[in-house]
Order: C-alpha cells, then sequence, then structure tokens
C-alpha cells in the first residue's frame, strides 16, 4: 500500500519535470535569436576583413606599380586602372572601383571602394558595412 505523502510527492515531482521543460523551452527562445545574431555578426565580421584585405592588396599593387613607372602620366595611369580593375573583376569582387589621382606635388593617391552587399548579399545588411574604402598614397620624387 501506498500512503498518501508517496502519491502527493509523485504527483509534486510531476508537476515539477513539466515546468521545468516550460523553462527550457523559454531559454532557448530568448537564447537563440541572441547566439544566432552573435554569429551572423561574427561572419559578417569575418567577411568584410576579408574583403577590405583583397581591396587594399589590389590597391597597393596598383601603387607599386604606378612607382615603377616613376614618371606616368595619364595613359599610363587608364592602363594600370583597367589591369587591376580586370584583376579584380578575375578575383569575383563585384562593385569594385579603383582611382588613381595625382596632385601637383607629384603625389599620387590610389583609392580603391567595394560594395559588400553585391559581394555578400546573405548577410544581414543591419550587421555589415554598405562600402568598404581604402586609401594608399605614392610618393614620387
Amino acid at each position: 500500500m501506498t500512503n498518501k505523502r508517496d502519491t502527493n510527492l509523485e504527483i509534486m515531482m510531476a508537476m515539477n519535470l513539466e515546468n521545468r521543460q516550460g523553462v527550457a523551452t523559454v531559454e532557448v527562445a530568448v537564447c537563440l535569436p541572441i547566439f544566432v545574431s552573435i554569429v551572423f555578426g561574427f561572419i559578417s565580421l569575418g567577411l568584410a576583413v576579408q574583403l577590405k584585405s583583397n581591396s587594399k592588396l589590389i590597391g597597393h599593387m596598383a601603387a607599386t606599380e604606378i612607382f615603377r613607372a616613376k614618371n606616368a602620366d595619364a595613359s599610363t595611369n587608364a592602363e594600370i586602372e583597367s589591369k587591376y580593375l580586370k584583376l579584380a573583376n578575375d578575383l569575383g569582387l563585384r562593385g569594385f572601383s579603383l582611382g588613381i589621382h595625382r596632385d601637383s606635388a607629384g603625389t599620387f593617391e590610389v583609392s580603391t571602394e567595394v560594395s559588400f552587399a553585391e559581394n555578400y548579399s546573405f548577410v544581414p545588411l543591419s550587421v555589415s558595412p554598405k562600402k568598404i574604402t581604402t586609401k594608399t598614397f605614392v610618393f614620387v620624387d
């Protein structure tokens, strides 16, 4: 024979188990969106860093070629610009632009800009940069 105390204890344990399952469901419902947002944030950050390094590398390569040409004129700059725009296209960088500007002191500014959204459309744009810009300066004597 079971006494009344054992029966009450079993009922209380069953109720406690049901409550714990409900608490776990609420914890998952609260924590999962935060966790997913953090994961997408890290993915977005990694892709932005990769995109910036690729863009900066192309800018440095163009700047190095300008420095080697030293007395580059406008046609040489246009050739260099088209060469590295083709390289960016071959690497799969969409929305990439490269600008070469020379001031009166003989300093060249090589600027690159690439669109994050055109390259990685699956990442939510609320956690990613819109455009990534780099600048490189070349001083030619």
